[in-house]
């Protein structure tokens, strides 16, 4: 007898396999989905109705049902973000290889969040909690920054709407920080700050986020000149501010070689 995950949301898992369903069948009504999955009709409809309304299927002219365009969205998504950890990767390699410090691919993960997507370790002690699969709010570091400085407008006032209204509290690395909620002289600070990052391209957080650590960054654009992503350098403050010029070079012209690369 098979042993019972007691960590499965049984909900949520029989979603998972209508998808599964449609992934192979292309097409199916609340009967076939009853019958594949051995449930009663009014369960299947409940959870062909919660993942219409999510945009993951849709209901066709004669009430059958296949995946919605945002599942094509997911694909593409993940797709995008595995193209662009292939490129950037040699080019982390390369940077850390020159500067013996520490390289990291930065990417959106959703409207707040930024995630590390990719790292190569340089000679530092000193690293935070920056790993890969790491994600905190994207005011929080240069590499997020550096993706609001080159977002739309648009979405730069959102991202300040949603943190005010969250009242979110970035994490402290620093102890010598002082915690506190985002607030209005925060934004205006953090305004300022993009504004600086627009005009050189450059980021930088000069050891506020981790006693020690400093880190430059710049962002990865699209044909547009929108941000899709970001690389940085970080490593022990004492010896990145003494190669901070050459670091800073190194950044731009990695990047300009990355655009053109997927351009």
């Amino acid at each position: 007898m098979t042993k019972k995950n007691e960590n499965i949301l049984q909900s949520v898992d029989n979603a998972l396999t209508i998808l599964d369903l449609l992934a192979r069948q292309e097409e199916m009504g609340v009967s076939d989905v009853t019958k594949a999955m051995h449930c009663g009709k009014s369960t299947a409809f409940r959870l062909l109705s919660t993942l219409e309304k999510h945009g993951l299927v849709y209901k066709t002219a004669n009430a059958r049902y296949r995946l919605g365009m945002k599942m094509a969205m997911f694909g593409e998504l993940v797709s995008q973000r595995v193209e662009i950890v292939q490129v950037v990767h040699p080019h982390l390699l390369e940077m850390t290889r020159q500067m013996n410090e520490t390289s990291h691919l930065v990417i959106w993960n959703n409207e707040l969040n930024i995630i590390v997507a990719d790292r190569v370790m340089g000679r530092s002690a000193i690293t935070g909690v920056t790993g890969v699969g790491f994600s905190t709010y994207a005011h929080v570091t240069p590499s997020g920054k550096a993706l609001l400085a080159f977002s739309d407008e648009s979405v730069l006032d959102n991202y300040l709407k949603e943190v005010r209204r969250e009242k979110i509290q970035p994490p402290v690395y620093n102890s010598s920080s002082q915690v506190h909620p985002f607030n209005a002289r925060d934004e205006k600070a953090l305004r300022q700050e993009i504004a600086q990052i627009r005009s050189t391209r450059i980021a930088c957080d000069n050891g506020s986020n981790v006693t020690g650590l400093t880190c430059y960054a710049t962002p990865i654009r699209s044909v547009t000149g929108r941000a899709i992503a970001s690389i940085s350098i970080s490593g022990a403050s004492v010896v990145i501010e003494r190669q901070k010029e050459a670091i800073r070079q190194l950044l731009l012209k990695t990047a300009e070689k990355i655009e053109q690369e997927i351009s």
